[in-house]
């Protein structure tokens, strides 16, 4: 016996009913959910820009004293305003998105979910923005410059790049912001209105979720990777002139770099991260390798350009002056700056932990030196540092494309940087290293030792010098 037909009716009007709260109230409040698990798993286990080890405050910090030093740097090389050395504003918002993230992690509510996504796409806006203008300003130096694009570029330390690697670097710079724009536009489905190809991106985020998430629960925590201090110098070595501020000494670290290689392919270099506080600057961490010393002695190849700053030293007696060979002005690539630095603070290497300490060393010792060595030197002289030198020898890719973190560097291929290594001829006009091991086999052991402990700290020499020109502390 079948249903009456207003029976049927009413039926048929009920299961509409049901049907339409399950489409419009079930179905949306079940991808919500599963939208902010997706979410908070990724934040959580695959940070975009927001890397878990950042640290807000001390990152801004550290920000601030590098941008006060670079107007000091602008007041002796003559460039663009809108050019700045490291992506200041791109940094800032690193600590406004690890903000968000940890609120979104702690609460994953669609507010906090909207907040965040806010947040890396201002992260992203930024960062694609610096790598454009940055290499805007590459292919303007490279177009007006006579430099061959093959000819090496070389460090202070034997190593060189050219213009063409500089540039190819760059190029995946580039390739890097777009992989990180689609990743995010990925991310900014889980918290924005259905469509088709979200729900396609969906799918494959979900799986991506699930399998770090267990990925996570049956994983190691991995441990810092000290090495042995065998054959390590004393401090007073390794820190002439400086050892009596150290307050700390953390490591060694295993890190691989190929900055101080014979070859250009990088080995393992056994690193130190010493706390130091000179009396009247703030305090600073400096890595350092212990199985060797570098110094930069006078000489003809030191004339020029930097004969200002030698010559006072050499018309006080001295010869040769202690050179801290992990500032960036001596090899460009800090990813093992980093690393070592990230150790020291127990991180993985591959975070945002050794950032702050990275850019104080910038703060107090690179930036500072730079402005007193060049103070009083000719601009016509053609060592003199230009936006060719910024572009190329102090283009530090780990804190300026931030390489070294996968929470930013999205992309499989790494910038190369270093082309090779150049054999010096005594005449070439290049700064070199002496190292500590080459006083002891000119010398002898005792002479070597005894010529170190008698250099006095770096940034004494620099602040004698510049109250000499009249530039005070």
């Amino acid at each position: 016996m079948g249903l009456k037909p207003k029976t049927r009716i009413t039926y048929i009007v009920l299961c509409l009913f049901f049907c339409a709260g399950v489409f419009f109230i079930v179905i949306p409040v079940f991808f919500s959910r599963t939208n902010l698990f997706i979410l908070r798993e990724l934040t959580r286990t695959d940070p975009l820009f927001a890397d878990s080890g950042i640290n807000g405050d001390a990152l801004r910090t550290a920000v601030g004293k590098v941008e006060a030093e670079e107007e000091k740097v602008r007041n002796i090389i003559p460039i663009p305003e809108d050019f700045h050395l490291y992506p200041y504003d791109f940094m800032y918002s690193l600590a406004v998105a690890k903000a968000a993230s940890d609120r979104f992690v702690a609460d994953p509510s669609k507010k906090n979910g909207e907040t965040l996504i806010s947040a890396l796409e201002k992260s992203s806006e930024l960062y694609s923005a610096w790598v454009r203008k940055k290499t805007g300003y590459l292919d303007l130096v490279v177009s007006a410059s006579q430099w061959p694009i093959d000819q090496p570029i070389v460090f202070v330390n034997k190593k060189a790049t050219s213009l063409k690697t500089v540039r190819d670097d760059f190029e995946l710079a580039l390739k890097n912001a777009d992989a990180v724009k689609k990743e995010l536009e990925k991310r900014s489905c889980l918290s924005g209105p259905a469509s088709v190809s979200c729900l396609i991106r969906r799918s494959g985020l979900f799986a991506r979720a699930l399998r770090l998430k267990f990925a996570g629960v049956f994983s190691l925590e991995e441990s810092v990777p000290t090495v042995s201090d065998e054959d390590a110098l004393p401090l007073d070595i390794l820190f002439p002139g400086i050892d009596r501020f150290i307050t700390n000494v953390s490591g060694p670290y295993g890190v691989k770099t190929a900055c101080f290689s014979d070859s250009s392919e990088p080995h393992t270099e056994k690193i130190i991260v010493a706390d130091i506080e000179e009396r009247g600057k703030e305090p600073y961490r400096l890595p350092k390798i212990m199985t060797d010393v570098f110094y930069i002695e006078r000489g003809d190849a030191l004339l020029g350009v930097s004969s200002a700053f030698f010559q006072f030293l050499s018309d006080r007696g001295w010869d040769m002056y202690y050179q801290p060979e992990t500032l960036d002005y001596v090899c460009s690539d800090m990813t093992y700056v980093l690393e070592a630095l990230s150790y020291a603070h127990g991180g993985s290497g591959h975070d945002f932990r050794g950032v702050p300490d990275a850019l104080g060393l910038i703060a107090e010792k690179s930036l500072p030196f730079f402005v007193r060595y060049y103070s009083g030197s000719s601009s016509e002289h053609p060592r003199f540092p230009s936006l060719f030198y910024l572009l190329t020898v102090r283009s530090s890719y780990a804190l300026n494309f931030f390489n070294h973190t996968p929470a930013i560097w999205r992309i499989v291929e790494q910038p190369k940087l270093i082309d090779k290594t150049i054999r010096l001829a005594p005449s070439d006009g290049i700064v070199r290293f002496t190292r500590f091991s080459e006083l002891v086999d000119r010398f002898g052991r005792e002479i070597a030792e005894s010529k170190t402990a008698a250099l006095k700290p770096q940034s004494w020499w620099l602040e004698e010098y510049a109250t000499s020109l009249g530039g005070g502390g």
